[in-house]
Parts: structure tokens; C-alpha cells; sequence
């Protein structure tokens, strides 16, 4: 990708509002902090691999799950996703609730928490 004008990587929460498709949304969080996950959507076994984007508009991208339900195994494998203002400002990706591999060339960091990580143990 060459100066993508939204978020590189979106991996999260409908942007469209719904049900009426009234309102924003998702479409500008996190300026609009309403942006609930769903516990009822389980996103896992995710490999983005070979990705390169440069000159992106906004920080590397989004990958937002729910603490009830999170994501598990991702695995980035060169992934490269630069925006020349963001990253020097230190922003990469808003990341909630992943559990994930990076290996390879893969900036920034998408911060993913090691397998088992969200796992529940009972007292």
C-alpha cells in the first residue's frame, strides 16, 4: 500500500454503526470512544504476512477484541506498515485483548500479549 488515507490494518469492531447505520460509529475512534467489541465474535487463527505500506495517513492500524472473548493466534510475518509522522511521534497500532506471534521483519510492534495470556483460571 502507497499513503493509505485510513488505517492500514483494521481488525476490530464494524465501522458502519448498526443497526440503523445511523452516527459514525467506529469510523473515528479513537477520537469517538463508543466503539464497543463483541464478545460474540471470536476472530483467531489470523497470519498477515509479506504486508508492506508506507506513507499512511494515520498510525499503523487498529486490532481491537473483547476482554471476554479475545483474540488468539495471530501471527504477523513481515509486516511492515510506516507512516513517517506517526511513527516518529512513537504511535503503532491500538491493540486490545491479542494474543499473537510477530516473526520476521514486523514494525511497529503490534504489542501482542503471548498465548495463554487472557487465559481464565478459576480460584
Amino acid at each position: 500500500m502507497d499513503t493509505p488515507i485510513w488505517w492500514g490494518i483494521y481488525i476490530g469492531p464494524q465501522q458502519m454503526k448498526e443497526p440503523d447505520g445511523e452516527g459514525p460509529g467506529c469510523m473515528i475512534y479513537p477520537l469517538n470512544k463508543d466503539c464497543p467489541t463483541d464478545p460474540l465474535i471470536t476472530i483467531s487463527n489470523i497470519t498477515l504476512k509479506d504486508i508492506k505500506s508506507t506513507g499512511g495517513v494515520l498510525p499503523a492500524g487498529i486490532i481491537r477484541c473483547n476482554a471476554s472473548n479475545p483474540c488468539t493466534d495471530f501471527t504477523f510475518d513481515n509486516v511492515d506498515v510506516r507512516s513517517k509522522f506517526w511513527d516518529s511521534l512513537g504511535y503503532g497500532y491500538i491493540s486490545e485483548y491479542v494474543e499473537g506471534t510477530v516473526i520476521n521483519n514486523v514494525f511497529p510492534d503490534p504489542q501482542f500479549k503471548p498465548k495463554g495470556y487472557y487465559a481464565y483460571t478459576p480460584l
